[in-house]
């Protein structure tokens, strides 16, 4: 087998054990069938275990071993070649280890690829239910993307209505689109603990791209989980985003 043709993402879930017992086994038959693909298997484990073993001092003797021809037998009861102590440096293992098998997600990232702003389907009759005097209209200004303003308007409003989950929800949107995230992360947060039903999908998505956004995937993957069991509408965005986190 050509090292090109190589399954990159195989060899890292067959050693991060994410295989299940049939995959497992005929991948460990390819690798007594292939010594190419059985160096590379022992290369990336050395990579992926280098950090840890440069910390507890074994590293060095490791690489010193292979390269004096030793033959070390790994958890799946095949040799590390020589090769392989020729092919990296100890440097050269902890970085390339930290940047792969350490690599974090790009939370930025995911969070620029799934936003898109939430219409406003609020009816002109139903805002008016709600009006004040001297307060803006905030959904109108949601709409023309004046988030600022509209936010001080929710807030005007939510004082005399701070159950109301629309409000509150259009007010964490608002937020979101206005880059501050903590606070459109304790409205939304709010909405969901209303568990309104025409609310509780859409507030949690938001809510999930907010904690992406402040840089928290753990809780991000907590809301997406959630949505993933139990909202038929958002759960196949979240599955998405939880491969791409987890």
């Amino acid at each position: 087998m050509e090292s090109s043709n190589l399954n990159f993402d195989e060899v890292r879930r067959y050693l991060k054990d994410q295989m299940d017992q049939g995959e497992k086994a005929q991948f460990e038959d390819r690798i007594n069938s292939d010594p190419e693909l059985a160096k590379q298997v022992d290369l990336d484990r050395v990579l992926l275990e280098g950090i840890q073993l440069h910390y507890r001092g074994q590293l060095k003797e490791k690489l010193k071993r292979l390269d004096q021809g030793d033959a070390v037998i790994g958890k799946s009861g095949f040799p590390v070649f020589k090769a392989l102590a020729l092919a990296a440096g100890i440097a050269l293992i902890l970085v390339v280890s930290f940047f792969i098998f350490n690599k974090k997600p790009d939370t930025q990232a995911l969070y620029a690829a799934y936003f898109k702003p939430y219409y406003n389907v609020v009816s002109g009759i139903e805002r008016g239910e709600i009006a004040e005097p001297g307060v803006e209209d905030p959904y109108q200004l949601y709409e023309s993307g004046q988030y600022l303003k509209a936010n001080a308007s929710f807030e005007k409003l939510l004082l005399k209505n701070p159950n109301d989950a629309q409000l509150r929800f259009y007010a964490g949107l608002s937020y979101l689109n206005a880059g501050l995230t903590a606070e459109a992360i304790s409205h939304l947060s709010q909405v969901a603990d209303l568990k309104d039903f025409a609310f509780l999908g859409a507030a949690n998505w938001y809510l999930g791209l907010a904690y992406l956004k402040e840089n928290r995937p753990k809780k991000a993957i907590e809301v997406f989980k959630f949505l993933e069991k139990n909202n038929d509408g958002y759960a196949t965005r979240a599955g998405e985003l939880l491969q791409e986190l987890q």
